[in-house]
């Protein structure tokens, strides 16, 4: 894949996953592109939301891989996690250890 002219004007500020979401932070400066999983030379769109964090809006992909191709127009960069299956999460709705419920008795 080869980079488009002015792809740096969509870099990532800071990338980084939980485990179970991605977060792909931009800064008021840089442009904000969408991103798509790059899957047996096809590309596809990934779920995601906007969040404003600060100056900066994050893009929080719902998923995590070993990378993800983010596009603005002619400009496109792979992003390539590292430390992809590193992580080790448990099945429900948090990557916490298992959170048992306790009631309190008053």
């Amino acid at each position: 894949m080869q980079p488009g002219q002015n792809s740096g004007m969509i870099i990532p500020d800071f990338a980084y996953d939980d485990g179970r979401v991605t977060y792909l932070s931009f800064s008021p400066v840089t442009k904000f592109p969408g991103a798509v999983l790059f899957i047996d030379g096809r590309e596809q769109i990934v779920n995601s939301t906007v969040e404003q964090q600060g100056n900066y809006k994050v893009l929080v992909i719902q998923q995590v891989s070993p990378s993800f191709v983010l596009r603005y127009g002619n400009a496109i960069i792979g992003i390539v996690n590292k430390g992809f299956g590193r992580v080790k999460v448990h099945d429900g709705n948090t990557v916490l250890l298992p959170v048992e419920r306790m009631e309190k008795k008053e």
